[in-house]
């Protein structure tokens, strides 16, 4: 899924000049390197921060064409899937000092944040 919102988001940046491209390209790349553990977030510069937060917002963004609960829903989703993904990355980095129960206890909250969403829409999102 994030390979296709690339995808587009690469072909809808096509009106831009090269280089405004070419940064995309290296934000959209930092950005799958700290989402895949690889690198972490707090390691980077302010600017390189910047460009995360960007590409993630952009993400973010994807329920922008949505409204009341099936807005809800697919937020509570983006949410879920980020604190799942923090959760993996906290497991992959091998840190035996880091049980990494605040992560866990992050995505058990957003889980039953999306669990109620979802419940309130109740077949309104078909």
């Amino acid at each position: 899924m994030r390979s296709l919102i690339t995808i587009f988001l690469l072909l809808s940046c096509s009106l831009l000049n090269a280089q405004s491209l070419s940064d995309f390209e290296k934000a959209a790349k930092l950005h799958s390197q700290v989402v895949s553990g690889e690198r972490k977030f707090e390691n980077l510069t302010p600017n390189e921060q910047q460009q995360v937060l960007s590409i993630q917002q952009l993400f973010a963004n994807s329920c922008g064409k949505l409204h009341g609960k099936c807005k809800d829903v697919c937020e509570a989703a983006n949410e879920l899937k980020s604190a799942a993904d923090d959760l993996s990355n906290c497991a992959k980095r091998h840190d035996y000092s880091n049980d990494c129960r605040s992560k866990f206890r992050e995505t058990k909250y957003k889980f039953e944040t999306y669990e109620s969403a979802v419940s309130d829409a109740s077949g309104d999102c078909s």
